[in-house]
């Protein structure tokens, strides 16, 4: 994470998904930096942020739930406390869907 601050950490498998208030963030080995709002996934193992995980959080990320039924955050997508699948929501659940 090159700024901001990161509020929750959760594991999903063998991917970190991190919140928080943030716009960029770096892979450990070449410091490339990738804008992410407030939200970005990365490899556990490597460290190396996800490309695929890319939302739109509007506001500070203050909780992170995972979805066992769809355990992988790979769209880059997450859902809102009402279960909708949306881009913008500061509880995130994470869970693979479709935009709508």
């Amino acid at each position: 994470m090159l700024d901001g601050e990161v509020t929750k950490i959760v594991q999903i498998g063998n991917v970190m998904v991190a919140g928080g208030l943030l716009t960029q963030v770096a892979d450990p080995m070449n410091g490339t930096p990738a804008t992410r709002q407030n939200l970005f996934a990365f490899d556990a193992t490597t460290g190396l942020v996800s490309q695929t995980f890319n939302p739109t959080v509007d506001g500070k990320v203050q909780q992170l739930l995972p979805d066992a039924r769809r355990p992988t955050p790979d769209t880059g997508h997450v859902t809102d406390a009402s279960g909708a699948c949306s881009r913008t929501s500061t509880a995130a659940r994470l869970r693979a869907c479709t935009a709508p």
